[in-house]
């Protein structure tokens, strides 16, 4: 038995909200928006492809109060959220 029950709903899969939060911080090296990231196609060779960070933006906090706080976000809140968004996400048990 796994602790996750499937579901392809894209609202629910982190990477998509990973990459909300690093346009939103204009992160990315090559990219500046999300439709440029959606035209470039993986190579035949290859299994995927690193997106590059700028310099100033590796050291700044993902998870943050608000988009322009450089403090992190109190794990007492990250926790939260997290629970929220995994039992949300499909998992029926807590995840640690």
């Amino acid at each position: 038995m796994t602790a996750f029950s499937c579901r392809e709903d894209i609202l629910n899969d982190a990477i998509t909200w990973l990459l909300a939060l690093a346009f939103a911080d204009q992160a990315f090296q090559e990219y500046d928006t999300a439709e440029q990231l959606w035209e470039q196609r993986v190579p035949d060779d290859m299994e995927n492809f690193q997106l590059l960070w700028k310099k100033e933006k590796q050291d700044l906090h993902v998870f943050r109060p608000s988009p322009s706080s450089s403090t992190p976000l109190r794990q007492k809140t990250f926790n939260y959220w997290f629970t929220t968004w995994m039992r949300q996400a499909g998992y029926t048990r807590p995840v640690s």
